[in-house]
């Protein structure tokens, strides 16, 4: 059975909407898109706030809100007032008029269409679903109800009493723990798999949260200079980033390490033996895992970097635990912009191994000719 996607189409021309419903489903053949027609942008509005939609087609000019500026085209206020900031869905607006100046097309979510070009709309319906978008936010509201659901239904049914009379007089603490419950098992889980198991590995995207919810610095915060492109890591612990009533964290500077690109760092060491990457793919692959180890099995001392994979913005780096700084909050701000976070458990592990690093304590070897006689007389070799 192909995947089902459900389009809003609205129209209020009954032979150019009879000419989409004609035409449109037969555009791609590996989803069947089921398109719910309407004529008037009010109603539009109804079955938007009753249903959920996959993409919405609609036409610019004709038809507008009853109380919409009129010189303002009316699928602005449906773009602006009910999709962006709301809404995990793709709009295509086409008109024969000329596109308005506050309509960005931005070839993913949003998409102007002049309906005189031939194919025109038809082709960016193709671009829209071909996005993955819309079947993206299908999947993860399906996701959510098959996996997610089933798995708050079952805790919530069976500790619901023990729950409202001891933690839940308040709702909004009941909706957190919906909210971690339903995040964790989500990412957690490899639902792609025809058996659903725990996820065995992971891609450079998912270290981050990319850009950072937070409206404050945190553990793991990546930062980039705004003058020389160099990239630091945060390693103050949370707790100390966080406003206190008085609108201010305990701390007043802020510990990074600098970030080093890989490449800078291999090539520092290409002499040396260290360096090399070996001549065969296993080598080479083996090579690979223990660089980007946490810590890195890399460089000296050993547990000296900690591995940041290349996403968007960021190039494969090395944080490096032997280049740190403590920068005032206020310069943080000034000098360096905001550019993602490590994610949780990446964000810890950081921490972690930086404590490992200095609280390392190094003992001169034992000589074992004082400890021979722990092994045992059957096993010990006479000369």
């Amino acid at each position: 059975m192909k995947p089902r996607l459900y389009a809003l189409l609205i129209e209020d021309d009954s032979q150019d909407m009879a000419q989409y419903l004609r035409d449109f489903p037969k555009l791609v053949d590996d989803q069947e898109i089921v398109y719910d027609p309407c004529n008037s942008f009010d109603a539009a509005l109804e079955m938007i706030e009753r249903k959920r939609y996959d993409v919405i087609l609609s036409d610019t000019y004709r038809g507008r809100f009853k109380n919409a500026i009129e010189s303002k085209p009316a699928a602005l206020d449906l773009v602006h007032g009910q999709l962006q900031n709301k809404r995990f869905c793709p709009m295509i607006i086409f008109s024969n008029g000329v596109r308005p100046d506050d309509l960005n097309d931005d070839g993913v979510f949003l998409r102007w269409v002049d309906k005189t070009e031939a194919d025109g709309i038809e082709n960016a319906i193709v671009d829209i679903i071909r996005t993955g978008i819309p079947a993206l936010a299908r999947k993860l509201h399906d996701d959510l109800d098959q996996y997610a659901g089933s798995y708050l239904w079952d805790f919530l049914r069976s500790n619901w009493l023990s729950l409202q009379a001891s933690h839940f007089r308040d709702a909004t603490l009941l909706e957190r723990l919906v909210r971690r419950r339903a995040g964790y098992l989500l990412s957690s889980l490899d639902i792609s798999s025809e058996q659903t198991r725990e996820v065995q590995a992971v891609v450079g995207a998912e270290y981050y949260v990319y850009p950072s919810p937070r409206v404050h610095y945190s553990l793991g915060e990546i930062v980039r200079s705004k003058e020389n492109n160099e990239f630091r890591v945060v390693l103050t612990p949370h707790c100390h980033l966080v406003p206190q009533s008085n609108g201010a964290p305990r701390a007043d500077l802020i510990l990074t390490a600098k970030a080093i690109s890989c490449d800078s760092v291999f090539s520092r060491d290409s002499g040396k033996q260290a360096g090399g990457w070996g001549t065969d793919e296993v080598a080479q692959v083996e090579n690979l895992r223990r660089r980007t180890q946490s810590p890195s099995q890399y460089g000296q001392p050993s547990g000296r970097y900690w591995y940041l994979p290349a996403f968007l913005d960021i190039p494969h780096l090395y944080c490096d635990f032997m280049a740190i700084e403590s920068i005032p909050m206020k310069g943080l701000k000034e000098k360096f912009e905001r550019i993602c976070v490590l994610d949780s458990p990446y964000s810890e592990a950081l921490q972690a191994c930086f404590g490992r690093f200095y609280a390392a304590v190094g003992l001169p070897s034992l000589d074992t000719n004082t400890t021979s006689d722990m092994i045992p007389s059957g096993h010990r070799k006479t000369k």
